[in-house]
């Protein structure tokens, strides 16, 4: 029970009598409510060519909106609820970004609006929440669609043999996005779970478009989707 748990690594005279004296004794911190410059550095650049004089309207300004009125935002990665998470650093990049250049006008008061599409992500934890059906709503490729297997054991992964090699992932990648109308037009490209995948859209794609955040080990799951001979092609895309 936790009344016991509390106590495996308890030295003399720190034994407590129940969770509850634990938790009492070891107050929980309050949260780090971070600002999204820490949260998300590397939109800092997008903040820089917007307010520091520099050019900001290119084909991918991210202060201004479409033919539809929004910017349009593409999440890839497996992780849904990582992937919420993002998405709410970016709204809070562009809101400020984007009020202090003054370079959208129009935008309602919570900011710009934005164009959500998710690629490749599983709910996990968002299952049965309002964010979960968002998130679904929004999903325009399945991670099994596109990989041909659940990524993991627990989604009903049962291939023990890797499918692909680097190579023919990098092209499927690279095909897909230059065919899929929400990517090709995508002015942010998020992408997080897992990080080989980000390693291999950027040599599909290029780093134009595209921000990553690493929060997770870089050959996590790689042996799920290809075979350890398959090293040896992937160390060179990672720069």
């Amino acid at each position: 029970s936790h009344d016991m748990v509390v106590n495996l690594n308890a030295e003399a005279g720190g034994v407590f009598d129940s969770w509850d004296a634990y938790c009492e004794a070891n107050p929980v911190p309050p949260p780090v409510l971070k600002q999204w410059r820490e949260d998300a550095p590397d939109l800092a650049r997008f903040e820089a060519a917007c307010t520091e004089g520099r050019d900001c309207s290119g084909d991918h300004a991210l202060c201004t909106p479409d033919e539809s009125g929004k910017v349009r935002v593409a999440l890839v990665g497996e992780h849904g609820a990582t992937n919420m998470d993002h998405l709410s650093s970016i709204k809070a990049a562009l809101r400020e970004v984007c009020a202090e250049a003054s370079l959208y006008k129009e935008a309602a008061a919570d900011g710009v609006e934005l164009d959500v599409a998710h690629f490749f992500a599983y709910l996990w934890s968002l299952t049965g929440t309002a964010e979960g059906a968002s998130l679904k709503a929004g999903l325009r490729m399945s991670w099994e669609a596109f990989w041909g297997e659940p990524l993991t054991k627990s989604q009903g992964r049962q291939v023990a043999e890797p499918l692909w090699t680097v190579a023919k992932a990098v092209q499927a990648l690279q095909s897909y996005v230059s065919r899929e109308p929400f990517l090709r037009r995508a002015q942010i490209i998020v992408c997080c779970e897992p990080l080989w995948m980000c390693v291999l859209l950027h040599a599909a794609i290029g780093g134009a478009r595209l921000v990553v955040r690493a929060s997770m080990c870089l050959l996590h799951a790689f042996s799920h989707v290809f075979g350890a001979s398959e090293l040896g092609a992937f160390w060179p895309l990672v720069r």
